[in-house]
């Protein structure tokens, strides 16, 4: 089997890291709404998204060691 270079490691660490935490704060909000269907489940999902404020995703790729591209103003 093929060694995996350091940096991809720590790559896919970051993105497990970034996921983690998005997941977490997901599942806590899925446990508090006790959705009991699959239907209700889905639904409560789709609303629960808005609870990941655009800025809160940022903090979590920011601070998982993402950057942000800069942008050229046109």
């Amino acid at each position: 089997m093929p060694q995996i270079p350091q940096q991809e490691s720590e790559l896919e660490s970051h993105h497990e890291h970034t996921i983690e935490q998005m997941f977490a704060k997901l599942k806590a909000l899925l446990r508090k709404a006790a959705a009991r269907s699959l239907d209700l489940l889905w639904e409560t999902i789709g609303l629960l998204l808005d609870a990941f404020a655009p800025a809160e995703c940022q903090n979590y790729l920011r601070n998982s060691g993402y950057v942000q591209p800069t942008r050229d103003v046109l």
